[in-house]
Order: structure tokens, then C-alpha cells, then sequence
């Protein structure tokens, strides 16, 4: 560890023990004091300081009041506070430190609040948090979250916000009136509380909603999702108030609630909340975990797997498993660019001039394939804020451009699995490939998940570029393997 670790314990619990002395109390740091240092850097980082300057983050880096971490697509970040406090910073994810300080002879002179215009972060409460939790608060674009000595994780997306919790309870309320300028829970009379025994579920709020709405992961919250942009294109259509979408929360609530008597035989459990550490965060710890549900208990929440994912095929089921029809996959559009012929069997890509014109947005893909869909709304894409997702194969096309310019051979996609983890932002995959010049190989690698959706892997010579559909019911991804006879290139439609 830096010196500058050694520098803030020592600093911070000479304060510490002055004030158990009755001599001093920790007074509130002024806009640019130290009040922490990066203990963990993974991809690429900046911190933009009070006075609009910019660095990379490295670890045992001091973070200052004032300070503005931004992570890109696989960045991320890790934050100790001089009273113990944890902040993990996700990919593509921009988060701003107003306030960090704390007197135990003046409560009413400290504050801690921190701002989360994109992306997630993950916040465990320290000993100054959890002394003055009417002080303690985190702002997004939409929603005033109020924290009572808690470990939360929360996303902020366009104009929707959601949060969960591992441990402790939050309040959610719409940012308005004075709330954004307030610290701790905002108490209009539209707040939200979520706590630790509401396992397997998600407060949820967007810009249009006077009420945050409390809802199961992943199925309801695509449903959600939905029925508010529904709301949405309703109103802008009739010229309606914003009405409507006060309705449609407010009977996502109900649902919520009708749900929610069921929740604790759901077979979730809360992981990472005992130990209050951020250790298993860096391993991509997931907010909820399914579990395997005994004789006792419920099937679990509906899209939850039963495990952390590891890419790999699913292992044998005993007994006779009912045959799966294909997944339909009707959002999301494979395309083949410049003069990439259809190979055999290939009755799903378009001509990407063709997609273009019919008005689909390119979003991702490389070389000869891209993947297309609607334009996104104004609000941007809205993806679950936690849970996992397993999506089977609903179409694939692959050929081997061998070196020194021979002609293409096609490719079989015999299978495989795409597995999402809504929580960690992250995918992994698999497909299982043969020709006659490669024999039988397979595709493996794992990647992040940008807050717009796009999935973007790297590794071992495997590139991956993808999208998830709006409601996240769909993906597609073009890849490119290089392999000893040449490139496999490919592109992918994945349904659930």
C-alpha cells in the first residue's frame, strides 16, 4: 500500500482518538481535503477534480470532496473512506463526491452525498454514515435516494432509475422541489423504502412517475419498462398530462405488492451484505442470487438462474427434458455488410443498406456483419438493474475466411449459451463451431455490458460486439475468432 494510505489511518485516528478525549471532534472537510484513496482500478478510469482537471485513477490514488470518478466500458473503481465507507464505481459509469464530512459536537454541519449521473455504483456506509443517517444521501437525475446505514447498489439510466438492496434500507423519492439541494431521505410524501428483507425485489422510478414503484427483478421490470413507454408514446400522441404514467406506476406497485407476499419463499437470498466488503464486488458479486429452492419453498423469481454464471454449457438435467421450442428474436436485426453473401441456410440477416433504410439504428457488429434495432426512445435504454438471464440460441450464421485469400467455407453453429448478468453489467458465452477445416471448436469469452446495452468482449483473439433488445428479452452479437486456418467470423440472435 502507498504512503498515502499509512498517511489518512495515521491522520484519521489521531482525530479520532483527540475526540475520545473530549479535545477535538472531526470537523467537516473543506471542498478538495483528502477524505479516501482508490484501493482497486481495473480498466480505464479518470477522476475530474473541483477545478475541472482530469487524471487517470491508479491505486492508493487520494480521492478528494469535489472529485468526479468516470469509468468507461470495463472500468471500475473502488473507494475507502476515512470512516470505513465502501464505494464501488461500474463501468461506463460517472459519479461525483458533493460532500464527505462529519462532527460528532455539530451532526448538523456534516453530510455525505454523492451524485450518480450514469451507470452504477454500489455504496457500504461507514461509521460517519451510519452515525448521522438523516445526512446521508445519493442524488441521480430522477430520484433522491435516502440512506439508513445500508449497502446499496443503484442504476441510473436516461431518465429511470432502480436500486436494491444487500443490506440495511434505503428511501426512494422523485428529485424535486427542494430535495435536490437537501441531504438524507427526501419525505414528500412520494418516497419509497426498500429494506434488506424485501429480498428479490427492486424500487424502480422514472422521470414521467410521481411514485417510485416497488417490483420483482427482471420479468416485471421489463413489463414495467414497457408499460411506461407505452404510457409514454400515449400521452405524446393524445397530448395527455403526465397523468397516465402516475396510473401505470401506481399499478406496477399494486402488482408489486400483490407479489411481494410471496417473496420470502422466493428462494432469493441477499449475498455480500454480512461482511460489508467490496472484495466479492471486484469478483462481480451479484446483488440477488437465486437459490436452489428446497421441498418448502417456491420456484425462484422468473429469469433468475440458479447459480453465478461461468459461460459454460449447461451441465445434464436427470430424466427426460421436454423439448424447447426456438426462441423468437423479432427486435433485434443481423445484418451483412458490404458484399457478404448469405451462406447456405442463412434465412434471417439482411442487407444492411436494407435495415438502414427501414429506419434501424446500426449498433454494433464488425467487419462483415452489424446488428441493428429501433431507435432508442428519448429516455434511452432502460436495462434491469440486477439479476441474472439465460438466453438460447435462435439464430447464427458463421463462415472461415482462410489466410491468403481462398474462398470462405461455411460454418456450423451447432449450439451454445449466452448468459447475462444484469447486476455486474457483465455476458459470458459459448458456441460450438465446426467445418471441414477447423474440425470441431468452440467459442468462448466473456465481456461487459455498456448502460445502453451494447455487449463488447476482447480477449485470447476472440472479439465480441452485440446488443440487448430495449426490454432486454433479445441479444445479437457479431464475432471474430482467430483460428490457425484463418478468421471465424459469425454473427448471432439470442431469445429468452
Amino acid at each position: 500500500m502507498r504512503k498515502l494510505s499509512h498517511s489518512i489511518g495515521t491522520g484519521i485516528a489521531a482525530v479520532l482518538a483527540a475526540g475520545a478525549c473530549g479535545a477535538v471532534q472531526p470537523m467537516p472537510p473543506a471542498d478538495g481535503a483528502i477524505i479516501g484513496e482508490a484501493t482497486l482500478v481495473i480498466g480505464a478510469a479518470t477522476v475530474r477534480d473541483a477545478n475541472g482537471q482530469s487524471r487517470s485513477v491508479a491505486r492508493g490514488d487520494a480521492v478528494r470532496v469535489g472529485d468526479r470518478i468516470e469509468t468507461r466500458a470495463g472500468g471500475h473503481v473502488h473507494l475507502r473512506f476515512v470512516d470505513g465507507g465502501r464505494l464501488s464505481v461500474r463501468p461506463d459509469s460517472r459519479l461525483q463526491i458533493e460532500s464527505y464530512s462529519h462532527s460528532s459536537a455539530q451532526p448538523q454541519l456534516g453530510a455525505i452525498k454523492f451524485r450518480l449521473d450514469e451507470g452504477v455504483a454500489r455504496s457500504i456506509t461507514g461509521t460517519w454514515g451510519e452515525a448521522a443517517r438523516e445526512r446521508f444521501r445519493l442524488n441521480t437525475p430522477v430520484a433522491a435516494i435516502g440512506v439508513k446505514g445500508t449497502d446499496f447498489i443503484v442504476r441510473a439510466a436516461g431518465d429511470t432509475t432502480s436500486a436494491s438492496i444487500y443490506s440495511g434500507a434505503i428511501t426512494v423519492a422523485p428529485l424535486t422541489g427542494g430535495c435536490a439541494a437537501s441531504v438524507g431521505p427526501c419525505l414528500n410524501g412520494s418516497e419509497r423504502l426498500l429494506s434488506e428483507d424485501m429480498k428479490g425485489l427492486i424500487v424502480a422510478l422514472d422521470r414521467h412517475s410521481q411514485t417510485a414503484a416497488v417490483l420483482p427483478a427482471i420479468e416485471q421490470w421489463a413489463r414495467h419498462q414497457a408499460a411506461v413507454a407505452s404510457a409514454a408514446a400515449a400521452r405524446s400522441a393524445a397530448g395527455e398530462a403526465s397523468a397516465s404514467a402516475d396510473k401505470i406506476a401506481s399499478a406496477s406497485t399494486d402488482k408489486a405488492v400483490a407479489l411481494d407476499g410471496a417473496r420470502s419463499e422466493s428462494g432469493a437470498t441477499v449475498a455480500g451484505g454480512a461482511d460489508k466488503n467490496l472484495v466479492n464486488d471486484a469478483r462481480g458479486a451479484t446483488v440477488v442470487v437465486a437459490a436452489a429452492p428446497s421441498a418448502s419453498d417456491s420456484p425462484a423469481l422468473p429469469g433468475a438462474s440458479t447459480g453465478t454464471s461461468t459461460g459454460s454449457a449447461p451441465g445434464p438435467v436427470p430424466g427426460i427434458v421436454p423439448e424447447q421450442p426456438t426462441p423468437q428474436a423479432g427486435q433485434l436485426v443481423a445484418a451483412r455488410t458490404g458484399a457478404t453473401p448469405a451462406l447456405p441456410g442463412d434465412s434471417f440477416t439482411q442487407r444492411f443498406e436494407q435495415a438502414v433504410v427501414a429506419g434501424l439504428e446500426h449498433v454494433a457488429g464488425s467487419g462483415p456483419y452489424a446488428v441493428l434495432r429501433p431507435r432508442a426512445p428519448a429516455d434511452g435504454i432502460q436495462l434491469p438493474a440486477q439479476g441474472q438471464a439465460s438466453f438460447r440460441l435462435a439464430s447464427a450464421t458463421a463462415h472461415l475466411q482462410p489466410a491468403g485469400g481462398a474462398p470462405i467455407e461455411a460454418v456450423a453453429v451447432q449450439g451454445g449459451n449466452l448468459s447475462v448478468d444484469f447486476s455486474r453489467a457483465t455476458f459470458a458465452t459459448m458456441l460450438d463451431l465446426s467445418s471441414p477445416s477447423i474440425g470441431r471448436d468452440e467459442l468462448r469469452a466473456s465481456g461487459s455490458i455498456s448502460a445502453s446495452g451494447i455487449l463488447r468482449a476482447s480477449q485470447g483473439g476472440t472479439a465480441i460486439d452485440g446488443a440487448l433488445s430495449a426490454d432486454a428479452r433479445e441479444a445479437a452479437y457479431a464475432f471474430d475468432k482467430q483460428h490457425a486456418a484463418g478468421s471465424l467470423r459469425g454473427i448471432t440472435l439470442w431469445g429468452r
